[in-house]
């Protein structure tokens, strides 16, 4: 397999290959109406399992890669303390493609359309990666659809802080073929969602800015807790890639789903 890209000095970098299936896998897969995401993400855990008390879970079925969770709690723990509140509600995370297929018909015959306009194909839905989860909260026995107002805001303006980003702003809607929705949380990993936010980007434009950046250019950023560099390396038409790494720097590497990598690394961390 061929190296992506050569970076200068060969001694520093080690390679790491991989293949068309890893495309799928990593914090920082893009699923949207474009890209298609079938695979069933190892790691599920019923969010009940492993909760603290400052929310509240729809059912003790409800599940999320087990390593998000403790972001969750965290995230969670912080709201209640800066607020005094305790009612939110995760009302959904992981949805399999069935389940997905089961909501998107139920959607269709409620409005007599042929195509939804609210509710994600089958496939297609950010559900399916076990990284997303939609809020609600509860109002004198009734539950509400969360919209972040309010004190809930703090929400909104803090989940970076724990690797979440809003998916859907409400002035990206052409840019996400979705509609704003305040109550959808993606976990895309501390460093990403520092990125993104401050960037002021939904993910389609982040993705577009990180593939601009490639080993011999990558994308600089210097955050709260860290300093990093990004950069995408294309798969292209082979059956695998040989991914340039640095040698002496903690980095991750993930796949896009829409057809190559995007290696983080830090580059040095400051102790808060």
């Amino acid at each position: 397999s061929t190296p992506v890209s050569e970076p200068a000095e060969e001694d520093q970098w080690d390679y790491v290959t991989k293949t068309k299936a890893d495309l799928s896998t990593g914090d920082q897969i893009l699923v949207n109406p474009d890209w298609e995401y079938t695979v069933v993400p190892p790691n599920l855990t019923p969010i009940s399992t492993k909760m603290t008390t400052d929310y509240i879970v729809k059912n003790n079925e409800i599940e999320l890669r087990d390593y998000v969770i403790p972001y969750l709690n965290e995230m969670m723990a912080d709201f209640k303390e800066a607020t005094g509140i305790s009612n939110v509600m995760i009302m959904s995370a992981y949805r399999s493609v069935d389940y997905q297929n089961g909501l998107y018909q139920n959607d269709l015959a409620r409005t007599g359309k042929s195509e939804s306009d609210s509710v994600a194909k089958p496939g297609y839905s950010e559900h399916h990666t076990g990284f997303a989860i939609d809020l609600a909260y509860s109002d004198n026995g009734s539950w509400n659809y969360y919209d972040g107002s309010g004190d809930y805001g703090w929400i909104n303006e803090n989940c970076w802080k724990y690797g979440f980003v809003i998916r859907y702003p409400s002035d990206k809607q052409e840019i996400t073929k979705i509609i704003y929705e305040p109550w959808h949380f993606r976990y895309l990993g501390l460093a990403h969602a520092e990125m993104m936010t401050k960037s002021s980007l939904c993910y389609e434009e982040y993705i577009e800015e990180l593939k601009k950046h490639d080993v011999e250019n990558p994308y600089t950023y210097t955050g709260e807790s860290a300093s990093y560099s990004v950069y995408y390396c294309p798969m292209g038409t082979e059956t695998e890639i040989s991914i340039p790494v640095p040698k002496d720097k903690s980095y991750t590497i993930s796949g896009s789903n829409e057809g190559g990598f995007i290696v983080t690394v830090t580059e040095t961390t400051t102790e808060s």
